[in-house]
């Protein structure tokens, strides 16, 4: 009855979904009671008293589904039917009580802590050859290494090593698809002295090691 026509965040930027609960659902409850799901409990948890809620994440079963959505809406796989299992989950979750909702921004960053993870993540990134300490970085921002990996985690997801590790192995996957680099180039490039450690990570993460998977680039090209 009253969908929402604008949106108030902590921060100015954020990428999401938005989910609208319609007539419709409200007057067929068939899958809602299959699901158990109780959409008056779950308006009541975040519309009751104030009218600003934050949906708190508790692990990352909650933000794998809604990245799980938007990986989705980017390849263009407009499937209703996993669209609407991941919407399920979500609002059983909410019913459930496997997330937290709390009034106010409660727990959310401030916009100077977001832009603290950002400029971290700016220098950790620019030459994935220097390996940066999460230590070094931190003192450059003005912060604990510890305040930094809890705004690092609150913004992308994931914690600095784990980040630090995909954005090694897209280089790496890009540089082994694109060049003639030798393997130990590419590996010093990304942030390796070692040939034989860069291809054991390679390897652990994709089922390929670095020379397996430039050819099977070159195979399909």
């Amino acid at each position: 009855m009253e969908p929402a026509h604008a949106f108030e965040y902590p921060v100015s930027s954020y990428s999401g979904i938005e989910i609208y609960i319609t007539r419709e659902v409200l007057e067929n409850r068939e899958l809602l009671s299959f699901f158990h799901i109780d959409i008056e409990q779950m308006l009541y948890a975040c519309l009751s008293g104030s009218r600003t809620t934050v949906i708190v994440e508790n692990g990352n079963l909650f933000k794998s589904t809604i990245h799980d959505i938007l990986t989705l809406y980017e390849k263009k796989i407009l499937d209703l039917s996993l669209l609407r299992l991941h919407t399920f989950y979500i609002l059983r979750m909410l019913t459930a009580g496997v997330v937290e909702v709390r009034s106010g921004y409660e727990g959310a960053l401030s916009k100077s802590q977001v832009n603290m993870a950002k400029k971290a993540e700016r220098l950790l990134t620019s030459n994935l050859k220097n390996r940066e300490t999460i230590a070094s970085i931190a003192k450059d921002i003005g912060i604990s290494a510890t305040s930094l990996k809890n705004y690092f985690r609150a913004v992308y997801g994931q914690n600095i090593s784990e980040y630090l590790k995909e954005k090694r192995i897209d280089k790496a996957k890009k540089l082994l698809a694109e060049t003639n680099l030798s393997i130990l180039d590419i590996a010093n490039g990304v942030g390796f002295e070692s040939q034989s450690k860069f291809t054991a990570m390679f390897h652990a993460a994709l089922g390929l090691t670095p020379t397996e998977f430039r050819q099977y680039s070159h195979d399909n090209k």
